[in-house]
């Protein structure tokens, strides 16, 4: 849970943090008693995560600029036990990492709280705090959902994904063993009618039955891309990354900046003030929509052309 350094001196990260003052980027506490878990929360909650230096207290230096300035800590399995508890305290626990700086003079402790994986984290009492401009500041209701959503986002993909599959691989079968269930129908019909003369009433039962099972198979797959479609407009409209969508996005800007770079007369009739449209078909057109490509087109143009008034 928490690995623990010790120095003989000050490292060069813990002076950069002491020149600084206090910033969303690192706090000070003179002691233990001071450390709560909402502030390890509010750095495990931030983009970059933070430190927090115990054992200091910020001054003002003579330029009215703000430093930490070293007071010192008892050094103890008792203290790192307390910085410890702090962390697995909060839900989900946090992981970070203990630094004695200075041992042999004032030591004080550094204790590095990544940007966790796992957000949002709150308290075991349910509050959730992010770290911003020198302050814990609670974290609204719009970014707590953002950050829920992106924290099961990625097994749910995963999941909706080997699901997808399976289904469209049952589906894949399905309509194979429908067109050899065909073939085979429509063979034995005719062996059977050139004896008995009726073949034609058979097969046309035949296709009836085989057209209908077809249908609903076609149904499955227009249901299963529609489940899909509102998904993905789930996400749109909470502004959460969807890793399927922008990579279709690099995919297809690649390939307009290929096409562009091999056809030179597209580019000069561009820069001329000329209009250009491109459509989308296949899988690009399932994930983006014709604004997206519109952006990814003039984006595509300026990056070759280095025209920045891209019509």
């Amino acid at each position: 849970m928490a690995k623990q350094f010790s120095y003989q001196g000050i490292s060069k990260r813990a002076k950069a943090l002491l020149s600084s003052g206090e910033d969303k980027s690192v706090d000070y506490k003179e002691k233990v008693k001071g450390l709560h878990a909402e502030d390890l929360v509010a750095f495990a909650n931030s983009a970059n995560g933070g430190a927090i230096l115990i054992g200091v207290r910020e001054t003002a230096q003579s330029n009215g600029m703000q430093k930490g300035e070293p007071l010192g800590h008892l050094i103890d399995d008792d203290t790192r036990l307390q910085i410890m508890g702090k962390a697995l305290s909060c839900n989900p626990p946090i992981q970070i990492e203990i630094y004695v700086e200075n041992l042999d003079h004032l030591p004080f402790y550094r204790i590095e709280i990544p940007s966790g994986l796992h957000k949002p984290y709150s308290t075991n009492s349910g509050t959730y705090k992010i770290r911003e401009d020198g302050r814990n500041n609670p974290l609204h209701p719009e970014p707590l959902l953002k950050m829920f959503l992106e924290r099961e986002s990625e097994e749910f993909r995963h999941r909706f994904s080997e699901a997808t599959n399976k289904l469209e691989s049952r589906m894949t079968e399905a309509l194979a063993s429908v067109n050899n269930l065909e073939q085979v129908i429509s063979t034995k019909i005719e062996d059977i009618g050139s004896s008995l003369g009726w073949a034609e009433y058979k097969a046309g039962d035949a296709a009836d039955t085989i057209e209908t099972v077809k249908a609903q198979v076609t149904s499955l797959a227009s249901e299963n891309r529609k489940q899909t479609q509102r998904l993905r407009a789930i996400a749109r409209k909470v502004d959460a990354n969807d890793p399927i969508r922008q990579k279709m996005e690099k995919e297809v800007a690649d390939y307009l900046l290929e096409k562009f770079k091999e056809n030179p007369k597209v580019l000069e009739a561009v820069k001329n003030g000329g209009a250009l449209s491109v459509s989308l078909n296949g899988d690009a057109a399932d994930e983006l929509d014709q604004d997206d490509l519109n952006r990814l087109l003039v984006e595509a143009v300026k990056k070759v052309t280095g025209k920045s008034d891209v019509p």
